[in-house]
């Protein structure tokens, strides 16, 4: 019996560790999920003022006269990619080179 009781305390000691390890797992799971959205919404904040910023120089580039041209080669950006991105700074070519870091 009192191989039984001492049994009975380990399992009560187990279930008890077991139930804290449940409720900091979720803890730390939920704080994860708020550290995610944070990030994201960090994310989102800086990728809406790089924008901005790009807005405001293709504003600049425009009031200059030099809107449309691209700031690497010099040669007109095609109308059709200045159609989907009106704030683009370099031709289709010099953007390539530029990820491809070949520039």
């Amino acid at each position: 019996n009192a191989d039984w009781a001492i049994v009975g305390k380990s399992m009560d000691r187990y279930e008890q560790l077991y139930r804290r390890l449940q409720a900091e797992l979720e803890e730390t799971n939920n704080l994860l999920t708020q550290l995610s959205r944070q990030y994201v919404d960090h994310m989102s904040l800086i990728q809406t003022k790089q924008k901005r910023n790009r807005i405001e120089s293709a504003l600049l580039r425009f009031q200059a006269g030099t809107y449309g041209t691209c700031q690497l080669c010099g040669l007109m950006i095609d109308t059709k990619r200045l159609s989907l991105l009106p704030y683009a700074e370099l031709c289709l070519e010099c953007q390539q080179k530029k990820e491809a870091g070949t520039l």
